[in-house]
């Protein structure tokens, strides 16, 4: 269901927006998304420390990392409001339609 929605989402903005918006919405979901899930690796690596799998200069590069992708959709919230609105609305609605699938 999650998939669908953000299918229907672009299928809506590819009908009625430019490329560039487009572009820009994939962009800031990217950015949230991918954010997201190098901030979880503090999360397993605290609940396994001896990991079968090693980050170089661990906890530096990930710290960097969320601080980059942290401050570019804050940057793009302050040029585009909208877009940064959107793209938080579609990516909370993903989530809370899949939450049912994951618990059942």
């Amino acid at each position: 269901a999650a998939m669908l929605l953000v299918a229907l989402v672009a299928v809506g903005l590819a009908a009625t927006g430019t490329f560039e918006k487009l572009l820009s919405l994939a962009i800031a979901q990217i950015l949230v998304i991918d954010g997201v899930v190098v901030f979880a690796l503090f999360r397993l690596r605290a609940r396994d420390p001896a990991a079968p799998f090693r980050v170089p200069l661990y906890p530096v590069v990930p710290l960097v990392f969320v601080g980059v992708y942290a401050a570019l959709p804050v940057g793009a919230a302050v040029a585009q409001p909208g877009l940064v609105a959107i793209t938080l609305a579609v990516l909370a609605a993903a989530y809370l339609l899949s939450r049912p699938m994951a618990a059942g």
